[in-house]
C-alpha cells in the first residue's frame, strides 16, 4: 500500500455544542476556509446529515433552516493531515461528486423524490448529477434534502428563458405539483407560496472539450462543380473556372472531382470574389484561423479550454458566485502541448447581485460555454506551463482590493468585461 507523509496545517474546526468541543473539518474544506479571503462563505455538505452549511470564518449557517454552529481555526496547530492525491471532498462546489451523504440520508432523499412529480429522480450516483452530452450543457437545480436535484424539463425551460433576458419579470410563479413555488434567478432561491418555506437554487453548467473541428458544418459547405450542365453555385449564382485560383491557395481549383472536391462557404455572396474552394485546402486554412481567407467573415467555433463545470449561486443579496472546476488530465490535438499532461484550476468570481452584475454573469456563462474563457497555457504570476489559465477575458476574483486585486471598488470592469468579450464576438 502506497504511504503519504503527514504535514501539519493551522486546520479549521466547529463545534457542535456552542465551543465545548471542537470537530475537523477535511483538509480541502480547511483550504477552502483559508482561501476565502473575503469571508463570502464556503459551502458544505455535512457527510453524516447530509445538511448543507456555508461556512464563515467565525460560524457556519445552514441557509434552511437558519441554524448556526460556530467555527475557529484550530488554536493549537496539532491537525496533521495525509497528503494523498485521492483525498475526498466535501466542498460542495465544483466537483462532480460534490454531493456526499450517508445512506440513510440517501435512502430518505430517494423516497421523497421518487413521490414528486415535478423535480428529477435522485441519481443513482453523484456523478449522475452533471448533465452529459456530446455539447456544452446547462442544468438548475434545486437544494432538496441535501441534494442537488436538477428540476424538470419544462422549469429548465422557463429558467433558461427568464435568465436569458437578465431576468426580467423575476420572480416567477411555477406550479410543481401540488404546491406553487417562488423562483427568484436574482438571488437563487425558491420559495413555496405556502409555507414561505426556501430552498437554494444553482445553475451548473458543464463544458466538454471539442477535439476536431466539422468545418463542413461549422462553414454550411456546399459542393459546386465546373461541369457546363451542373446549376451555378447558390450563392454567389456563378460556376468558378477551373483553371482559378483561390486566395491564399497555391493549387488552382480545378474540376471539382470526387478526389479534389470544390466547395463554397455560406459568407459566399453575389458580391465581390466568391468564396469557393477547393475543400482540403479550406480546412487546413480553417483549422489554423477560423477566418474565410477571401472576405474575412469569421466563423464562431468552440474555443481550446480545457473540460471543466461552472457553478453559479448567491449567498447574500449583495453577490452572486461563481465556481469554476477544472479537473487535470491531457492536452487535446487543439491545444498547446498535445498528449501532455496539464494542471487544472479551481477559481471563484464575484459579481454583484445588480443589472449590471447580472449582466456580467450572463456574459460569463456564455464565454465558458464558447469555451473562450480559460485555455491551458503558462501562468503569467508563477511561470508555471501546462495548467489551465485566464483565456484574455478579465474576471472578478474578489470582492475587495480594487483593480489591482482583480477585484472592487472598480468603476470601469462592467465596460471592460463588455469590451473583451465583443472582441470574441460575445454579446
Amino acid at each position: 500500500m502506497r504511504v503519504f507523509p503527514t504535514y501539519t496545517l493551522l486546520g479549521w474546526q466547529w463545534s457542535p455544542d456552542n465551543g465545548q468541543t471542537w470537530q475537523n473539518y477535511p483538509r480541502e474544506v480547511s483550504d477552502e476556509i483559508k482561501d476565502d479571503e473575503d469571508d463570502a462563505g464556503v459551502r458544505y455538505i455535512d457527510p453524516i446529515t447530509g445538511r448543507e452549511y456555508i461556512i464563515y470564518k467565525k460560524f457556519e449557517l445552514n441557509p434552511h433552516t437558519g441554524e448556526k454552529r460556530k467555527v475557529q481555526q484550530d488554536p493549537s496547530g496539532s491537525i496533521k493531515y495525509q497528503s494523498s492525491p485521492s483525498a475526498s471532498s466535501s466542498v460542495v462546489t465544483m466537483s462532480s461528486s460534490t454531493v456526499v451523504a450517508s445512506s440513510s440520508t440517501a435512502a430518505k432523499n430517494s423516497k421523497s423524490l421518487s413521490s414528486a412529480s415535478t423535480l428529477a429522480k435522485k441519481p443513482k450516483s453523484s456523478s449522475a448529477a452533471v448533465v452529459s452530452s456530446s455539447s456544452p450543457s446547462s442544468v438548475w437545480q434545486c437544494f432538496v434534502d441535501g441534494v442537488w436535484t436538477n428540476y424538470d424539463t419544462h422549469v429548465q425551460q422557463a429558467l433558461d428563458q427568464l435568465h436569458s433576458g437578465n431576468g426580467a419579470g423575476h420572480p416567477i410563479t411555477l406550479k410543481l405539483g401540488a404546491q406553487n413555488y417562488n423562483i427568484d434567478i436574482h438571488n437563487y432561491q425558491q420559495q413555496n407560496s405556502s409555507t414561505e418555506y426556501m430552498r437554494a437554487i444553482r445553475n451548473r453548467m458543464e463544458f466538454k472539450r471539442i477535439d476536431v473541428v466539422d468545418w463542413g458544418t461549422v462553414v454550411k459547405m456546399t459542393r459546386v462543380y465546373s461541369d457546363s450542365k451542373a446549376p451555378v453555385a447558390p450563392l454567389c449564382k456563378k460556376k468558378y473556372e477551373p483553371a482559378t485560383y483561390a486566395h491564399g491557395d497555391w493549387e488552382q481549383l480545378g474540376d471539382g472531382n470526387d478526389d479534389e472536391p470544390v466547395v463554397e462557404l455560406s459568407c459566399s455572396t453575389p458580391s465581390g470574389t466568391p468564396c469557393i474552394f477547393r475543400r482540403k485546402y479550406i480546412v487546413q486554412f480553417l483549422d489554423a484561423s477560423p477566418k474565410c481567407p477571401n472576405c474575412g467573415h469569421l466563423y464562431q467555433i468552440s474555443g481550446t479550454q480545457p473540460p471543466g463545470m461552472l457553478d453559479i449561486f448567491s449567498t447574500s443579496s449583495s453577490w452572486i458566485t461563481g465556481v469554476f472546476h477544472f479537473p487535470s488530465g491531457f492536452q487535446g490535438p487543439r491545444q498547446e502541448n498535445p498528449r501532455k499532461p496539464y494542471r487544472g484550476r479551481n477559481q471563484k468570481i464575484y459579481y454583484p447581485n445588480t443589472t449590471d452584475g447580472r449582466e456580467a454573469i450572463r456574459l460569463v456563462k456564455k464565454t465558458f460555454m464558447r469555451g473562450s474563457l480559460f485555455t491551458i497555457g503558462t501562468s503569467v504570476t508563477t511561470g508555471c506551463t501546462n495548467m489551465v489559465v485566464f483565456g484574455g477575458i478579465h474576471l472578478k476574483t474578489a470582492i475587495t482590493g480594487g483593480p489591482t486585486n482583480h477585484g472592487y471598488p472598480d468603476n470601469t470592469w462592467f465596460a471592460r468585461l463588455k469590451g473583451e468579450c465583443a472582441s470574441r464576438n460575445i454579446s
